[in-house]
This record gives C-alpha cells, structure tokens and sequence, in this order.
C-alpha cells in the first residue's frame, strides 16, 4: 500500500492540505472547522489513516488556515446578516472595504478573522486542540501565518502544547 511504499522511502511526516468543509476545490476557505469534507472521507476514515500512519512511525501534520474562513461559515453569516450577532465583533466591517468587510488579499470570498478578539482567539484555538486531543493529529502548518497577531500565535502554540506537548505547530 502507499502508506508502506512512503514509509520504505524513509518518509517520516505526511503533510495534508485542509480537509475541512468547504465549498471549493482547494480548501482553503473552510465552512465548517469540525468536519471532514465528503471529498476526503468520513472521521472515521480519518482516524483510520492517522493511526495507519502512526502505527508506522510517521506523524500526521495538517494544514490549518485560521487567518480567514469561508462566506459560508456560520459565524460569518450570523455576523454579515445580523448587526447584533456575538460573531459581529469576529469581523471587521466597514464600507471603506471593497466588500464591506475585511478579506484575505481583498478576496471577497475569504472573510479575515479579527483573532485578538478573544471569542474568535478561543474558537480557532479550540479547534486546533480538538484535532491535537480527538484524532491525535502531530501538529499544524499555519497556513499565512503572517496575518494574525504575534499575541494571537503565543496563545495557540501555548494551547496547543498544553494538549499535545510535542505537536508541531509551524
């Protein structure tokens, strides 16, 4: 099987793109945080595979974009659609955006997190340790890391290691 062959090659990481949910091809726009996307299976298949690859020494990174979030997550709907939303003050809107609120490199589709807010600090966080502690996950590649805080960074990678001491978060 492949997971044999790329560990014959001496591979010591497998490194994936977001799995996420999510409308588009790339994945990089998540919808929802919590699920796998149909594309890539079910949780279960996912447990099957990190535990196929742990089993063979390897370790499983995955690709975490915290930065921006899809039109389609719910708490960006909740925000856009409802000025009293708990979620308004996750986004920044203003109708000097081209869009009306704050994007990733002024894609309309990528909503920004304001992540120093803290209820939306703690979402992403919380996400993050849920896949570190549910599905033993080793760690993340952050994807536009330059986007969030350095305060932002701090709080996940401490959180993060408080679940899991050695997972990789880079």
């Amino acid at each position: 099987n492949s997971l044999d062959y790329l560990e014959s090659l001496g591979v010591t990481v497998i490194w994936v793109t977001p799995f996420f949910k999510t409308r588009s091809y790339h994945g990089y726009d998540t919808t929802d945080y919590y699920e796998v996307d149909e594309r890539f299976g079910t949780k279960e298949d996912l447990r099957e595979l990190i535990a196929a690859i742990h089993a063979r020494g390897m370790r499983f990174i995955l690709d975490l974009v915290v930065n921006h979030v899809s039109l389609d997550f719910l708490p960006f709907v909740n925000a856009r659609t409802r000025e009293d939303a708990a979620e308004r003050s996750w986004f920044r809107f203003d109708p000097t955006y081209q869009h009306g609120y704050r994007t990733f490199f002024n894609v309309a589709a990528m909503p920004q997190l304001e992540l120093d807010y803290p209820a939306a600090r703690d979402y992403m966080v919380d996400v993050a340790t849920y896949w570190l502690r549910e599905f033993d996950v080793d760690g993340y590649r952050l994807d536009y890391a330059a986007g969030p805080s350095h305060l932002f960074w701090a709080w996940f990678r401490k959180e993060c290691r408080r679940v899991k001491p050695d997972c990789w978060v880079y």
